[in-house]
């Protein structure tokens, strides 16, 4: 991504993320980034949900990279049945980049548009490339629920992901903001977190459902 576009996404990135996606103008992004020509965001992207899926791009793509190298090593040890092996293939990722990257507003971002995305608003990611670590890692855990109704494991896998996304979130707004975060017992507690939430037998209340 050339250096122009660059500063563009990352500067869209922190206005979203403090401000709401819904909030931020394109004017306002293109003048945030230094673009005297107000339809230069228009030129490059074409537009707010086009701007959006750059971000998810141009963040999600060494994330994804990453994903994948984790599932590899799981298959060569025989382990793509191991469910907290899968957790740690979508979390790991995503802990080490708010390690290295004490400034990012990317999760923050991440968590706005996980909202944005799930209103209506006519914007999907899923069938994009640097989404397939992910729904090789969700079609695995669906594997392992099997024994759970399936529009159960659909909500378990939901709200699985937005845990993950703010909880990830707020730690990232703990590390930009300065505090000490223990990320090894944040993170191994976010994982047992997922692991028991997904496991979890179902409640007398609803154990109507058929599997």
């Amino acid at each position: 991504m050339k250096e122009t576009k660059v500063r563009i996404v990352l500067e869209a990135e922190k206005l979203f993320s403090v401000e709401g996606i819904e909030a931020v103008s394109m004017r306002r992004i293109s003048a945030q980034a230094g673009q005297k020509n107000n339809s230069a965001l228009q030129y490059h992207f074409g537009g707010k949900d086009k701007l959006l899926e750059a971000i998810l791009a141009y963040r999600m793509t060494p994330l994804n990279d990453k994903r994948l190298i984790l599932l590899e090593v799981l298959a060569g040890e025989g382990r793509t049945g191991d469910l907290r092996g899968l957790l740690e293939a979508f979390v790991y990722p995503f802990v080490d980049f708010i390690r290295t990257n004490e400034a990012s507003y990317y999760v923050n971002f991440l968590a706005r548009f996980y909202s944005y995305s799930g209103s209506g608003a006519g914007f999907s990611s899923i069938d994009q490339p640097w989404m397939s670590g992910v729904l090789a890692i969700t079609a695995e855990i669906s594997k392992q629920l099997n024994y759970l109704p399936q529009p159960i494991v659909t909500l378990r896998l939901s709200l699985m992901g937005a845990q993950l996304i703010h909880s990830i979130a707020a730690c990232e707004t703990q590390i930009r903001s300065g505090q000490s975060v223990d990320l090894t017992a944040f993170t191994e507690t976010l994982i047992d977190f997922l692991q028991g939430g997904l496991t979890q037998p179902l409640s007398p209340k609803i154990q109507s459902y058929s599997v």
